[in-house]
């Protein structure tokens, strides 16, 4: 429940509280809209949250969950790079084989076509 810091004013919604006080009592709004009591009364709410006991423990799960998704991750990627300077060292392999194919069967070309004009036959 909150309540008006300038009168018995109570609501649920702090919308209300908020709407109340700038209607009945003329306060200026700050830049995001909220009044300074509101950000006064808001922060010391907050420091009076009740911590569960087991925060930090899930806190260390998360972050350990966290850090073996991390590693995974880079092993993944890790072992993408490797296939893919696999690939193009065999890419590469092909197209040298392809450039001597083709010089040899610009060589055969030539023979052929030498035979074919040679006048002694």
């Amino acid at each position: 429940m909150h309540q008006c810091d300038h009168c018995d004013y109570k609501s649920a919604r702090i919308w209300c509280i908020n709407r109340h006080i700038k209607t009945k009592h003329g306060e200026i709004q700050k830049g995001s809209g909220v009044t300074e009591q509101l950000i006064k009364r808001t922060s010391t709410q907050t420091q009076n949250v009740p911590i569960h006991p087991d925060t930090n423990k899930i806190i260390r799960q998360w972050q350990k969950a966290y850090k073996n998704m991390e590693t995974r991750n880079k092993d993944l990627l890790n072992g993408w790079q490797n296939h893919n300077k696999q690939w193009q060292a065999a890419y590469r392999q092909l197209q040298a084989w392809r450039e001597e194919d083709g010089v040899y069967a610009n060589e055969e070309i030539q023979q052929l076509s030498y035979l074919n004009s040679d006048p002694r036959r």
